[in-house]
């Protein structure tokens, strides 16, 4: 006993957590990646979601402005147009 060497057996606890680490960087790799298209997907559709309102908002107005013709109804419309419509419409044609 003296001159012999004891040795410990190795446990599968030390691949264990190799196995484990690897994979929670996987799954960290996986999330990143996911919340990253899902963070693309949303901006897209908020302009487009803000330019659908935009849009519909300037048919119903002009559907007021032309029940009943007023030159101030209509100029109301053109200002909402260039001012909302037109540059939302520009944004959105960016992406």
């Amino acid at each position: 006993m003296i001159g012999q060497k004891t040795t410990t057996p190795e446990t599968s606890s030390t691949a264990k957590i190799d196995a484990n680490s690897i994979e929670a960087f996987n799954r960290g790799r996986w999330k990143a990646g996911v919340l990253g298209s899902l963070n693309v997907l949303f901006i897209i559709l908020a302009v487009r979601a803000i330019l659908l309102v935009a849009v519909v908002g300037a048919i119903y107005l002009t559907i007021i402005a032309t029940t009943t013709p007023d030159p101030w109804r209509m100029a109301a419309v053109a200002v909402y147009a260039v001012i909302v419509v037109v540059p939302l419409t520009w944004l959105a044609a960016r992406k």
